[in-house]
């Protein structure tokens, strides 16, 4: 399951961030005590040495904050916002994306047993309609079908003409569904339905 990988990777950003600090830390006070050390060894004809000296150590420091902060963010898990509820285990809705990922349509299917992707075409009516959808030609009038069965959905090819592919939310893979296969969906899944793009909520 995805969850618990990214708990040991967060687990692991959180330890390394913890140690950088500890060692930008401690290489901030060496800074400052040389610079102590140096304020006391050098007599006062030694000023302008000592001003130079102050100058490039509070150079390193900044330095040093700078590379800190720069660590921090490379180490940052960036979380796309269809993935931040992974408890959840039922799928009771499944909802149209556009280009820029957003919502621009949903569809109830809690309490449901089967459904047909696909648009609709004189006396075919299907239970997802996308015949809207400025890319159309490339979806069937019976694209794919939705099982319900022990708790989970499945989806199935309806041996469409673009085919349908399925791709898991921590996947960049598309994997394309053959003649009969049937794959269970998982929440934040998405269907590619043609160039069209939905996901499972």
């Amino acid at each position: 399951m995805p969850y618990p990988a990214n708990k040991r990777g967060n687990d692991m950003n959180n330890y390394i961030r913890r140690a950088l600090a500890d060692v930008f830390e401690k290489l901030a006070w060496i800074c400052f005590g040389a610079l102590l050390t140096c304020i006391i060894i050098l007599d006062v004809e030694m000023w302008v040495k000592i001003l130079v000296i102050s100058c490039l150590v509070c150079l390193a420091i900044i330095f040093l904050i700078i590379q800190y902060y720069r660590t921090l963010r490379k180490l940052k898990v960036q979380t796309p916002r269809s993935n931040i509820q992974f408890s959840k285990k039922n799928i009771d809705k499944i909802v149209l994306l556009n280009e820029e990922n957003r919502i621009i349509k949903s569809w109830d299917i809690s309490g449901m047993a089967g459904l047909v992707i696909g648009k609709n075409s004189g006396n075919n009516q299907v239970d997802i309609d996308l015949s809207d959808l400025a890319v159309v030609e490339t979806i069937s009038e019976e694209h794919a079908v939705l099982n319900y069965a022990n708790g989970n959905w499945f989806i199935e090819d309806s041996d469409s003409f673009n085919g349908t592919g399925i791709k898991k939310v921590c996947d960049d893979n598309i994997l394309y569904l053959n003649k009969s296969e049937q794959i269970k969906l998982e929440p934040h899944d998405y269907i590619y339905i043609g160039k069209a793009v939905l996901q499972v909520m």
